[in-house]
């Protein structure tokens, strides 16, 4: 499903700068603080089966080195 996500948005006409990344489906565990190496180790060792539930989107405008302004945020329902 992420990935459908990524596609439907990628095809939606919307203009996208260059990305600075090739995607990859992802979560984003932390930002701050910064992590040990050890609770690195312990979060990269972390293997989810189960399923998850993604119930936000959000946009943020990244333009650095000024720092990130959040675009939208959405509540997802199904």
């Amino acid at each position: 499903p992420i990935r459908a996500l990524h596609v439907r948005l990628a095809t939606s006409g919307l203009k996208f700068e260059q990305a600075k990344f090739t995607f990859t489906p992802h979560v984003t565990i932390s930002f701050y603080p910064e992590l040990t190496r050890e609770r690195a180790r312990e979060l990269l060792a972390l293997w989810v089966d189960d399923e998850i539930v993604i119930d936000r989107l959000e946009a943020w405008r990244t333009r650095e080195p000024q720092a990130a302004v959040k675009l939208a945020s959405v509540l997802l329902g199904g």
